[in-house]
């Protein structure tokens, strides 16, 4: 076993445990051997040999990568906020080391977000041309490649940024600079994106106009004007749905539904 795994595992296992339920059993930590094992009860987070030891375990995982993965790993745990929330994330499964592998070399914000890897842990295969979680995180990591994911420069999510607030997953909430009208999402499982000639903001922008009184269509049907104002189609993060939003703030540097359609992602992202 690599000689920083001891100490820090023994912390990690700790901060499990800690925020584990109250029914606790009973644990044991660093054998002799070398082997780790405990059991939390039958609280949110059950923890047994397997999972530590298992063929697909944690130490064997955490053996697995190479000095530089494994320094990064545990230099990145160490910078962790909310502990509480990462260690419940983790404990759920072992995979969990599998995907931070994955997104190696992307922000800290990115591969060390607890919600992340509980929405890549539960997105559902096939779809489209993901067929394995390998391919998925394959995605996810191209997803997040600085030369690709927009934001505004400097900005690390979730914060305010050029005056749009940026969630923890990096997209944006235009929530604020939506217009005044009822029916404000228009939904399509057959969105196509922002390529050229794309049908998607047409449609949106007619959806707007017929179920919402005083709204026109403008610049040649690719948006619409509410109360003077011009208002563009955006497509949300989970790449089923088109929004509008004021011009002047949809010009941000942003990420959205494109990004998420164009890598057969829809639906790894929710929107309220």
């Amino acid at each position: 076993m690599k000689p920083k795994i001891l100490s820090i595992l023994s912390l990690l296992v700790c901060t499990l445990y800690l925020f584990s339920q109250p029914s606790f059993q009973h644990a044991r930590f660093l054998p002799p051997d070398g082997e780790i094992g405990g059991y939390f009860g039958s609280g949110s987070l059950p923890l047994d040999d397997k999972f530590f030891n298992g063929e697909n375990g944690f130490i064997k995982k955490l053996n697995s990568l190479d000095s530089e993965d494994f320094d990064n790993f545990f230099d990145d745990l160490s910078d962790v906020e909310d502990m509480e929330v990462w260690a419940k994330t983790f404990g759920r499964s072992s995979d969990n080391l599998d995907m931070y592998k994955a997104l190696k070399g992307r922000p800290h914000w990115v591969r060390m977000n607890a919600d992340l890897h509980v929405r890549l842990n539960e997105f559902k295969l096939p779809q489209g041309s993901i067929t394995t979680k390998a391919e998925l995180l394959d995605k996810v990591n191209d997803l997040y490649n600085p030369q690709k994911f927009q934001k505004p420069a400097g900005c690390i999510p979730p914060a305010i940024c050029n005056g749009v607030y940026f969630d923890k997953f990096g997209f944006p909430d235009f929530s604020s600079h939506y217009p005044n009208i009822a029916k404000k999402k228009y939904y399509s499982e057959n969105l196509v994106g922002n390529e050229l000639d794309s049908p998607d903001f047409e449609k949106a922008a007619e959806w707007f106009v017929k179920n919402n009184p005083g709204v026109k269509l403008a610049n040649h049907k690719k948006g619409i004007t509410v109360d003077g104002k011009y208002y563009t189609m955006h497509h949300m993060e989970d790449g089923n749905t088109v929004i509008p939003v004021l011009q002047s703030t949809h010009i941000v540097s942003h990420t959205g539904g494109n990004a998420m359609i164009e890598r057969d992602l829809q639906g790894l992202f929710e929107i309220q």
